[in-house]
């Protein structure tokens, strides 16, 4: 599927031609067959590289007669289940003593092996009964947020103040869109909507994302903030002792998917206000977290019946190719009605740079989210797609200067970064589900498809458009 627009030229045509034929939608089977098996191979770890726990990824059919027979076959005593915390907070510290923790909604576990050697033979086993599906060390996942960001906190709203200013707007990091695109006036802030929600039609009052389950997994929330204070939502912690957003991220995030300010001149800000959230605790005051606890997260947001996730931590792979474990996982999840939509990554700086989208957004079912700004130009340093490892942008949202919620004295900022626009994106997905809920899993992915609206850049930038509601055909 091409998602450029036809130009005169006979090299863009050219090239046009080329990216249909590799195009995403031929690369995934995930958003209409998730059912479809992906053979893994099992790695060779040499010694040097043998941390104490490890990754596994269950095959197919495996149960409670499977795991016994595991335990059994490598001397486990102990294992925990992820089920048994469904109504308390799960973190790895606190089954320090089970060998094995089993994350059952996802056919994932987490092992904890005291001596090298014991890899060696689980590796070994695993090769010859095929036990296991796949084994890898578990690494630790980082925010996707631009380390030389001109966000700005501020006091109040101010629709007037001019966010083109350079002490605002990272502009000179913005790769203009082609010169045969169409000039846009661009989007303004005004009284009753931000920019961002201006472009991606967010102006039907009437869709809010009311009764739709929406789960943030980030670094908390700020519970003092007083746009939350007093609002009911769920929250689980799987990282520390505390919900409380010590970073400010994921307050910034759960603004964007389904803020509501208390101020009543406030503008909407946010995508789906009245949507139900469920923020998960997965991230460390750095920004930083294990495997384990974002898994512990999915698997607790599938026990919530949760219908959209949004994911804004991101590595950068040394081959660029999808991980098996979040792999399997997102299917899972699109096989449970839940749509997994991730951050591509801040990693380029384009024209020079271009970096592939970072892990776990290149998984093929997992929705991957990149930034453009209020001229619906690409973010410089939104990653890029790569063909041949399958690391694709799926959609675009507003990413650049975006007003959300902030931690701290002062409530309100504007922020950049593809972890902004991948909130945003969730927040439409629920208005969608809003409207037609049976539209969940595969089905949302292939509605977010069709809604998009393209833009006059390439698909391997922006994928198959910018995220967006009907009513915004008209805006451009």
């Amino acid at each position: 599927m091409l998602h450029i627009r036809m130009f005169h030229l006979k090299l863009v045509f050219t090239l046009m031609i080329e990216i249909a034929q590799h195009s995403k939608s031929a690369l995934h089977p995930n958003p209409g067959n998730p059912n479809q098996e992906t053979p893994y191979e099992i790695p060779t770890i040499p010694d040097s590289a043998k941390p104490r726990r490890q990754i596994l990824l269950f095959p197919p059919g495996f149960d409670s007669h499977s795991l016994k027979h595991f335990k059994q076959s490598h001397s486990i005593r102990k294992v925990a289940h992820t089920c048994d915390f469904q109504d308390s907070s799960w973190s790895a510290a606190q089954t320090d003593d089970a060998e094995l923790i089993v994350f059952d909604r996802i056919g994932v576990g987490l092992i904890t092996l005291d001596d090298p050697n014991q890899l060696s033979v689980l590796i070994a086993k695993t090769r010859q009964n095929r036990s296991i599906k796949f084994i890898r060390s578990e690494s630790e996942m980082q925010l996707s947020i631009l380390p030389d960001s001109h966000s700005s906190i501020l006091d109040e709203w101010d629709p007037d103040q001019d966010l083109n200013a350079p002490t605002l707007s990272p502009m000179p990091r913005i790769q203009r869109a082609s010169d045969h695109s169409q000039i846009l006036k661009g989007f303004e802030d005004d009284l009753k909507q931000t920019w961002a929600m201006q472009a991606c039609g967010v102006n039907q009052l009437r869709w809010s994302g009311k009764g739709v389950k929406i789960a943030i997994l980030d670094t908390g929330i700020d519970l003092n903030h007083p746009d939350w204070t007093g609002r009911q939502f769920n929250h689980r912690n799987f990282i520390d002792q505390s919900i409380l957003d010590l970073h400010g991220h994921g307050t910034q995030c759960a603004g964007l998917a389904a803020g509501f300010s208390t101020d009543k001149h406030m503008p909407r800000f946010s995508a789906a206000p009245m949507a139900d959230l469920h923020i998960a605790k997965v991230l460390n005051p750095d920004g930083s977290g294990p495997d384990s606890a974002i898994l512990a997260g999915i698997d607790w947001a599938l026990s919530q019946g949760c219908q959209i996730l949004s994911l804004s931590v991101g590595t950068q792979m040394a081959d660029s190719k999808p991980d098996p474990v979040y792999e399997h996982v997102a299917r899972q999840c699109l096989k449970s009605g839940l749509l997994f939509m991730a951050a591509a990554g801040n990693d380029s700086f384009r024209p020079g740079l271009i970096r592939p989208v970072c892990r776990p957004a290149n998984s093929p079912s997992v929705f991957a989210v990149g930034a453009i700004d209020r001229y619906l130009r690409l973010a410089n340093f939104t990653n890029g797609s790569f063909l041949k490892t399958r690391a694709q942008i799926d959609a675009v949202a507003p990413g650049v200067d975006v007003f959300t919620t902030s931690i701290g004295p002062k409530p309100y900022g504007r922020f950049s970064g593809t972890s902004m626009a991948a909130p945003i994106c969730a927040g439409l997905a629920a208005l969608i589900v809003q409207d037609d809920p049976d539209c969940l899993g595969g089905l949302l992915w292939q509605r977010l498809a069709s809604l998009a609206k393209r833009l006059p850049l390439l698909s391997t930038d922006v994928g198959m458009g910018l995220v967006s509601l009907p009513s915004s055909r008209s805006n451009a």
